[in-house]
């Protein structure tokens, strides 16, 4: 029963380090998305 709450604990943990380092990646790629539009409206096509 302890040891079920303690791997309970560790999924939660892991599923938070997952999720972050999922919004990390994506913010990243939309950071790079938006800085790539700007960069193109900025230049005189």
């Amino acid at each position: 029963m302890h040891r079920r709450n303690v791997s309970g604990r560790f999924s939660s943990d892991l599923r938070a380090l997952l999720i972050a380092d999922i919004i990390r990646r994506v913010s990243f790629r939309l950071r790079e998305q938006i800085l790539d539009e700007m960069r193109s409206d900025t230049q005189p096509r």
